[in-house]
């Protein structure tokens, strides 16, 4: 605006000039600001110093289609989280029934512990006992 009044004096020069820039793709992304998200607070069993795998968050995921041969079968993951690292451990199952679950948790507890605290993250095939322990 200053450069355009050194030489030429523009009737509402100002919003012309805001206008144009408004419209400019390139001045926009430059002066764009960043959003700042706002973080929900973390559960109490994320905050507390524990073992790896002590309190853990229970998922599935899939199906997956997995080539054997000339077959293709789905398979599913059973996921555990560890809520105090993030960490995972991955249990391949053959479908989302009870009996693979339970075959899936049984492996999963020979080889990490048993866990003190699970939690269920969604979905309702999950048996009952599961909160239980």
């Amino acid at each position: 605006l200053a450069a355009l009044r050194k030489r030429f004096w523009i009737l509402k020069g100002r919003s012309a000039v805001k206008r144009v820039l408004r419209r400019c793709v390139v001045c926009r992304t430059e002066n764009a600001r960043c959003l700042n998200q706002i973080m929900a607070p973390l559960p109490k069993n994320r905050l507390v110093e524990t073992h790896a795998f002590d309190n853990v968050g229970i998922d599935f995921a899939g199906p997956l289609y997995v080539k054997e041969g000339r077959t293709i079968s789905k398979i599913y993951i059973c996921l555990f989280t560890c809520m105090a690292t993030r960490a995972i451990h991955l249990e391949p199952t053959s479908d989302m029934t009870t009996q693979s679950f339970l075959a899936a948790f049984r492996r999963f507890i020979s080889r990490r512990g048993k866990p003190s605290v699970n939690i269920q993250t969604g979905g309702q095939i999950y048996p009952r006992f599961v909160q239980r322990r």
